[in-house]
């Protein structure tokens, strides 16, 4: 399988404070990505104000996850992820269409 995703708790950090803006508050979730390799490597995952968590289970990222930087592909800080049963069944959906030239 290529690079996916794992969230293993819903569980959120919330950090919050008080700078020369105003008021501040950072929500993020813990992750795993998949790369092929035999460990998975942790990474943190912010989550908007008011977004729900996303549940346990593997993800692969959605559209908007990736930009062109200064250097190449980048991963965006607008990170989204689609549980991989829905993205499978999108893909075998979209397999399905024909293209009339």
């Amino acid at each position: 399988m290529g690079v996916y995703v794992e969230i293993v708790s819903s569980d959120v950090n919330k950090r919050e404070g008080r700078n020369e803006g105003g008021h501040w508050i950072s929500r993020t979730q813990e992750a795993f990505v998949h790369q092929g390799g035999p460990y998975p490597t942790p990474f943190t995952l912010r989550l908007d104000e008011n977004q729900l968590p996303y549940q346990p289970g593997r993800y692969l990222f959605g559209p908007g996850s990736f930009r062109i930087g200064k250097w190449g592909l980048e991963l965006s800080r607008e990170l989204s992820l689609v549980p991989l049963g829905d993205a499978l069944k999108r893909l075998g959906e979209a397999s399905k269409l024909s293209v009339a030239a």
